[in-house]
């Protein structure tokens, strides 16, 4: 009971679930490099139960017995209870080490590969989806949201911070992911919450902030910094000039930043 007691909060984890699909993304690599596992560890048994038969015949005296020998030297433990003596068993203990050594970077290398793309792909997904259900760019094509999604830079601002103050130089525009911001406009502070974006005015413009806009909530922000933009511009124009009607329709109004 007190197992099961210890594993329950393990039951909403999302890291076993990403473990799970990382390892049936990567089941053909991995499976590879298990047969090549074994096929060096029967090998360095067979070689060393040939080589130390005659010279340790109560440790090397068969394959199954050997077969410790190697396992405990092919994964680098070397527990020290069997040890070669002549010099070929020896040569060949180093060469099964180097090997195994290199098994498990491999391992260690798929696994590391496979986390990374499963996190970049969920990621990617995301903010996809933050991007193509902000009104500034519902209308652009999927090469273009491609470019934008690529440019965006992660941030996260803890609750009470200050994220862009009035004044200063409109460097880069954000999109909320989640938590609220609160901008400091003339009139009245406004509130915005996950799936809004603010900051685009003094990008485009590159006059100084209208307003102060601050962290009412930890917020998870997305950047698009201006020399992203430009890159962007070039490669995309459709992206520059949306945004640049966007920013001259809201000057009309209030400031958004």
């Amino acid at each position: 009971y007190c197992a099961i007691w210890l594993l329950k909060p393990l039951r909403d984890s999302t890291f076993f679930r990403l473990l799970a699909k990382v390892v049936a993304n990567e089941s053909r690599n991995l499976l590879g490099v298990t047969s090549v596992f074994g096929i060096v560890l029967f090998g360095a048994a067979l070689a060393g139960y040939i080589i130390e038969r005659d010279v340790q015949p109560d440790r090397f005296g068969s394959i199954p017995q050997a077969m410790w020998w190697a396992v405990v030297t092919l994964s680098t433990t070397g527990y020290g209870d069997e040890i070669p003596q002549s010099l070929a068993g020896r040569v060949l203990a180093g060469l099964v080490m180097m090997s195994g050594i290199g098994i498990f970077a491999l391992w260690a290398g798929i696994l590391a590969t496979g986390f990374y793309e499963e996190v970049r792909r969920q990621d990617f997904v995301r903010n996809w989806q933050l991007v193509a259900a902000v009104p500034l760019f519902q209308k652009l094509g999927s090469a273009a949201l491609i470019e934008i999604v690529r440019a965006l830079r992660p941030r996260i601002v803890p609750a009470g911070a200050v994220i862009c103050r009035k004044g200063d130089v409109g460097d880069q525009m954000f999109f909320i992911v989640e938590g609220r911001v609160t901008v400091a406009t003339p009139d009245h502070p406004v509130e915005l919450g996950a799936g809004n974006f603010f900051g685009e005015m003094a990008l485009i413009s590159g006059d100084p902030r209208s307003a102060t806009v601050s962290a009412a909530t930890e917020v998870s922000l997305l950047s698009l910094y201006a020399v992203d933009f430009q890159i962007l511009s070039s490669s995309s124009p459709e992206i520059a000039e949306t945004i640049r009607k966007t920013a001259l329709e809201r000057r009309g109004g209030p400031p958004k930043e």
